[in-house]
């Protein structure tokens, strides 16, 4: 993919996975985290110029299940960490952030010892 920088400076890069994967900028990987582990984030800092940058991320899972992020933060992202995308026409569009609803239950008088999601509203 594609990195654009618009303003030069420090960018920290990191990549949270498990197991193994690297993140290149312009054919030099500039963080390791290759290797059989569990989910685990490894950083660097490296100073980007303004304009566009190779940028490649791979990965690999031995077991269990996949588990990678990339992110990256600097004078563009106001140091706030951002997932990495790619800016190339010809790369796919990311994926929509996924809506969930999380609904909480507490016991009331009816149901002192809840262990299951009641069935609402004949539970109570």
């Amino acid at each position: 993919g594609k990195l654009a920088v618009n303003v030069g400076g420090g960018y920290r890069l990191c990549v949270r996975s498990s197991d193994g994967s690297t993140l290149d900028v312009d054919e030099h990987t500039l963080v390791d985290n290759d290797g059989l582990h569990e989910a685990r984030k490894r950083c660097t800092t490296a100073s980007l110029a303004p304009g566009i940058h190779d940028l490649l991320v791979q990965g690999f899972l031995s077991v269990g299940s996949v588990d990678i992020e990339a992110t990256y933060s600097g004078p563009d992202t106001y140091f706030l960490p951002q997932p990495l995308h790619s800016v190339d026409p010809s790369a796919p569009a990311p994926p929509r952030p996924s809506e969930w609803l999380l609904e909480v239950y507490r016991p009331v008088y009816k149901a002192k010892n809840l262990k299951q999601i009641p069935d609402f509203p004949s539970a109570f």
